[in-house]
């Protein structure tokens, strides 16, 4: 994995992180985030990779530190690339998981909340995550080369099927 993440670096300020949509009952787990990035917004829980850490690591840990929540066979579905200004800078790591254990808890990133997956569209997610969703559900997986502006607003700039040698 190591080797797959610097071939998509595009800076060397790029932090790695991963996210993780729980599904349950045709909902999602959500954070309404209260600090940047993305502050006001809808986000799925996650955070940023620790040094020596494997990716699939993260997710568990982060996922445990800001729900309570223990996941297993967290699917990747997503890995995107991206720049952009201060703390728009990332290679991210978005997963979907149907398997876990334990109870929600209170999270110090925001309150936690089930989320409607046919609603998701028209919450208060950022438009980037909106263009996002409907790969998270597909079948395959996708590599996303993202750009910020100053404004931070963000566009795709590509998309790629993602394969098993790729990864």
């Amino acid at each position: 994995m190591e080797d797959f993440i610097e071939s998509i670096r595009r800076s060397p300020i790029q932090r790695i992180a991963a996210i993780c949509y729980i599904i349950k009952d045709n909902k999602t787990l959500m954070i309404d985030r209260i600090k940047e990035p993305f502050k006001g917004f809808l986000v799925a829980p996650g955070g940023k990779k620790e040094e020596g850490e494997a990716i699939g690591d993260c997710i568990k840990r982060e996922i445990n530190e800001e729900t309570g929540l223990i996941i297993s066979n967290p699917e990747l579905k997503v890995a995107t690339t991206e720049i952009g200004p201060e703390n728009y800078n990332w290679i991210l790591f978005i997963y979907v998981c149907k398997e876990f254990s334990g109870e929600v808890k209170e999270s110090d990133e925001g309150k936690l909340t089930w989320i409607d997956i046919k609603s998701l569209k028209d919450e208060r997610l950022s438009k980037i995550d909106k263009d996002i969703l409907p790969y998270l559900f597909s079948d395959k997986k996708y590599l996303m080369h993202l750009k910020y502006d100053a404004d931070k607003n963000c566009t795709i700039e590509s998309v790629e099927e993602l394969n098993e040698s790729r990864e």
